[in-house]
């Protein structure tokens, strides 16, 4: 399991993410796969080959930070990642500087939010909701704005906000 900042790093360098489950600080390997539609099959499953010609690997940053970087797949590592896991160390840790910029922004704005609906008794779970889509609007324009991002989204907006926004948001680093 994925502890702190997850994502998936292509052969291509692509890298995807997604936003933690509501509540929670961790990224989910699981979820942006599922949410991508990706076969994942179990690396216990996989032979040295399949393994070796994986065309994407498993990162994290267990406490969001450069420093805690490592792959979720070891011992059985592609050649590629292991070949260029420096570059791979700099692109993650520019991806999730950006990303952190604007993940705080939204969880300012949704706590101020949620600290606004228990104080207010006469504050609806729907008033709420109709107050919450504009702050994840922003938040998805606020990262579609960071360069080398493209933020896609595979459920609609009202899904997002019951399911807690998490799992259906993908970030690809494009840069």
């Amino acid at each position: 399991m994925c502890e702190g900042f997850g994502c998936l790093v292509t052969k291509t360098g692509e890298i995807y993410t997604t936003v933690p489950k509501e509540g929670g600080s961790d990224i989910s390997h699981s979820d942006i796969i599922k949410a991508l539609r990706w076969v994942d099959l179990e690396d216990k499953s996989m032979t040295e080959a399949q393994v070796f010609t994986r065309r994407w690997v498993r990162v994290e940053c267990a406490y969001w930070t450069p420093t805690s970087f490592s792959y979720d797949e070891i011992p059985r590592l592609p050649g590629w990642a292991s070949n260029d896991t420096d570059a791979i160390r700099d692109k993650v840790a520019k991806v999730m500087k950006k990303y952190l910029k604007a993940y705080r922004w939204y969880l300012k704005r949704l706590l101020t939010l949620r600290d606004q609906y228990q104080k207010s008794a006469s504050m609806t779970p729907r008033q709420m909701e109709q107050k919450a889509l504009p702050i994840y609007d922003e938040f998805v324009e606020r990262l579609r704005a960071i360069g080398g991002l493209q933020v896609v989204v595979s459920k609609s907006r009202r899904d997002l906000y019951r399911d807690g926004f998490a799992a259906r948001m993908i970030l690809k680093d494009l840069s």
